[in-house]
């Protein structure tokens, strides 16, 4: 069994998402990730964009966010 390094950090994640139906009947994912305690929002507008995002939140980094930059306000 392999055994994983904690690095005594966890985050809690609210991801928000929607899918649009296109043209050519592909699905495109739309949404935000929210980070539960901070409020500290990034939206995406693909999968990959999901994972970069959630990526970049879960190792703190702040460098280019891509297609789907911080809001870093909580949103009603």
């Amino acid at each position: 069994m392999t055994k994983h390094r904690h690095l005594g950090r966890s985050d809690l994640f609210l991801v928000r998402l929607w899918t649009e139906e296109t043209a050519t009947g592909s699905a495109l994912a739309h949404g935000k990730v929210q980070r539960a305690v901070s409020g500290e929002t990034n939206h995406f507008d693909d999968w990959q964009g999901l994972l970069d995002r959630l990526r970049a939140m879960a190792v703190g980094d702040k460098g280019d966010k891509g297609n789907g930059a911080s809001d870093n306000a909580q949103e009603k």
